[in-house]
């Protein structure tokens, strides 16, 4: 065989030994990537938001126009799915999936758009006088963002909020509050109250994902320090109050790592939007129970 033709054969047959090559390469390369996907429980509650979205067309839209009589009557078929078990909170596969990315984050963002309606048609309703109807749809939001509540901690802080703002509106117009009113805030505020269990759970699990994401990505072992924060935030969640948030943030400032500071502040923003909540809990039972012994409301 001729020089000149081993060299053309050699051309023809080079793209089959490149295409060998790359499977051989494929088949012996080991990586330590992992495709971070929902499994089918996770996906199974997902989808089950999928009906709940199509009621809600004009809130996954954004649309301005969209009325508050709408948003009521989408919040309720919420709380009623809720009720039902169809609608549950939407907890994370991993470190990276979180309530404000990824498809889920339109389930998150649709809620959010329906319960700001009803934040703004608790104002109106109350300036017009309808005290009933602006309690109604404040315990409505109320019941509305406790759906999602603890799916994570960006979720914790921004449901927390909504319910918050629902709160202030009653505290403003609560020298107006009929018995009635008085029993049907009196009745919801109890789905807002602290579950410490369950936060607790969020935080080991939360932990356990970030953990998992850092071997993933294959950063350096935590310093000492870093690791006795992460050991100790169950302790310092439990104890939700100011100064153990105060004691968090510091660590978290004086943190050697690029992420622990993220983790841990998401981690405090949620107990900490919690606390908040908790503490307008009280004011409000406070302001009912004066405004149920006042003459004026009898």
């Amino acid at each position: 065989m001729s020089a000149r033709k081993l060299v053309y054969r050699l051309m023809v047959s080079a793209p089959a030994f490149f295409v060998l090559g790359l499977g051989v390469h494929a088949r012996m390369f080991s990586s330590h990537y992992d495709i971070v996907r929902d499994d089918p429980h996770s996906e199974a509650e997902i989808l089950a938001y999928v009906p709940y979205l199509r009621q809600s067309k004009a809130f996954v839209a954004r649309d301005p126009h969209a009325t508050v009589a709408e948003a009521r009557r989408v919040a309720e078929a919420w709380v009623s799915g809720a009720g039902k078990g169809d609608l549950k909170p939407l907890s994370p596969v991993a470190f990276e999936d979180t309530s404000s990315d990824g498809a889920k984050s339109q389930i998150f963002d649709t809620k959010s758009q329906i319960a700001t309606r009803l934040i703004n048609g608790i104002g109106e309703s109350a300036r017009s006088g309808n005290t009933r109807r602006a309690v109604q749809d404040a315990v409505l939001v109320v019941k509305l963002a406790d759906i999602l509540k603890y799916s994570d901690f960006i979720s914790l802080f921004n449901c927390a909020g909504e319910q918050r703002r629902a709160l202030h509106q009653i505290e403003a117009m609560s020298s107006k509050l009929s018995l009635a009113d008085c029993q049907v805030i009196a009745d919801a505020l109890p789905d807002t109250k602290p579950q410490p269990a369950r936060i607790d759970r969020m935080v080991r699990r939360s932990k356990q994902m970030f953990l998992t994401w850092r071997e993933r990505r294959g950063y350096e072992p935590l310093s000492i320090e870093d690791t006795q924060l992460l050991s100790e935030i169950p302790a310092l969640v439990r104890n939700d109050n100011a100064v153990a948030l105060r004691e968090m943030r510091d660590r978290i400032y004086a943190s050697k790592d690029d992420h622990v500071p993220t983790y841990c502040s998401s981690v405090r923003l949620g107990v900490g939007a919690q606390e908040l909540l908790n503490q307008d809990i009280t004011k409000v039972t406070e302001l009912i129970a004066k405004r149920r012994s006042s003459p004026a409301s009898k």
